[in-house]
Parts: structure tokens; C-alpha cells; sequence
């Protein structure tokens, strides 16, 4: 699909040119995991992924908003999130995710600006918004434009991560693996209470198809007869 209806629709396919993240990302990240993590698995697991430099917190990266991370770091601590709850690593995943999305995203001035769009412009132009708040954040975060998303003619939405950090070294899934974004697209709909409006799905990941992208669908829910 990346590599051929994409293009089509106007995408413009990319690659990220920064090799490094915000040393705050992170953090945040580093902050939600030691609250997932059983702390008895803790020091053990992180050395098994090759993080073994963080496991005291004294040691984890700064809080500041600084381009010193290489993406690996980020597959590797997803891991051994998902390797402390073998029986459900992809849940352990969307946990962590939530977590990290609640010290990152849940400031108040967003959390109010977001509540008051659907009162003001609706649903379609509400998903743009949000889109758009997404992208900026995801963005900044990377340094670059690594994040692109399409309004279809259907009214559905069609958003890509480009180089998505959370697939670096994760092949051959039989699942998909980006539980991490679809946390943070339903943390949003939750935020701006548009949850029955919308239905989101990844159609492409990454650690499936081993093209660097994960793109996910965003349609609107169709209402329920009575």
C-alpha cells in the first residue's frame, strides 16, 4: 500500500534525515514504562533489550527538549514492555502507551482547547484539528515532517508515520505492532468525548511489511438504527 496507492493519493513518501529524537520523549517514555513494568523485572529486563544505561532513573535521558535519542532506543524499550507481560504483550504495549500519552498530552490548555472544537466546527473539521495537533506533536518531537495525513472522498481520513521509531528492529509480526499511536489516536477522541464518531484501524504496519511506514484509517462510524 505505501508504495503504491500512497503516491497516488498525493502522499509524498519520505525517510527521516535527524537520527535522533527528543531526549524528553524519552523520558516521558522511560517515566510510563517504570510504572508498567513489575519493578522485580525492571533492571533485568532493560539489559536484555540494551537499555541496561537507564535502569536507574538518575541515569535516564534529561528532561529537555534536545535531539540526542537514536530510534532504536524506542524499539527496544517497547520490547521490553512487551517481554514483561508474555501472555499479553501487544495490551502491555497499549497500557504504556496510555501512560506515556497521560504525561505527555493531558496538559490543561490543550485538554480545554480540545474539548471546546466539536462544540464549534463539527466532527469532519474537529478530525482535521486533531489530525493537525497530532502531527505537530509527533513532528516536534523527530525534528522533521515525519508525519502526513489525507481527507478521502468518502469522508474518511488516511494517516501515515513515516519512518515510525516504534518499528525499528521489529520483523516479521503476524500482528500488527503499533499499539503505541493507536493509544494515542484514542486518548485524543476520548479527550474531545468523539469516540462514536469515529472508527480507527492500522492498514499498514511496518513490522509486517518492512517499509519503514505504518499508516492508519480513520472512518467515520456509521450511526446505528434504532
Amino acid at each position: 500500500m505505501i508504495m503504491g496507492s500512497l503516491p497516488k493519493a498525493g502522499f509524498l513518501l519520505r525517510i527521516a534525515r535527524n537520527k535522533r529524537s527528543f531526549s524528553s520523549h524519552l523520558h516521558y517514555q522511560l517515566k510510563a514504562a517504570r510504572k508498567i513494568i513489575p519493578p522485580e523485572q525492571w533492571d533485568d529486563l532493560l539489559r536484555d533489550v540494551g537499555l541496561g544505561q537507564y535502569s536507574k532513573e538518575e541515569d535516564w535521558p534529561p528532561l529537555v527538549d534536545q535531539f540526542t535519542i537514536p530510534p532504536e532506543a524506542f524499539a527496544l524499550l517497547a520490547r521490553a514492555v512487551m517481554f514483561s507481560n508474555p501472555g499479553q504483550p501487544l495490551q502491555q504495549v497499549y497500557d504504556w502507551a496510555n501512560q506515556v500519552e497521560a504525561d505527555t498530552l493531558q496538559k490543561a490548555a490543550l485538554i480545554f482547547l480540545m474539548q471546546q472544537i466539536p462544540k464549534i466546527i463539527g466532527a469532519d473539521r474537529t478530525m482535521r484539528t486533531l489530525l493537525n495537533v497530532l502531527m505537530g506533536e509527533v513532528d516536534s518531537r523527530r525534528g522533521e515532517k515525519l508525519t502526513e495525513w489525507k481527507r478521502l472522498q468518502d469522508g474518511s481520513f488516511i494517516f501515515v508515520f513515516y519512518s515510525n521509531i516504534f518499528a525499528y528492529s521489529i520483523m516479521g509480526a503476524e500482528q500488527s505492532q503499533c499499539v503505541m499511536w493507536q493509544s494515542s489516536f484514542d486518548l485524543i477522541l476520548k479527550l474531545v468525548k468523539q469516540q462514536q464518531h469515529w472508527h480507527i484501524r492500522e492498514v499498514e504496519c511496518s513490522a509486517q511489511t518492512h517499509s519503514g511506514h505504518c499508516v492508519f484509517m480513520i472512518s467515520p462510524r456509521v450511526p446505528q438504527l434504532p
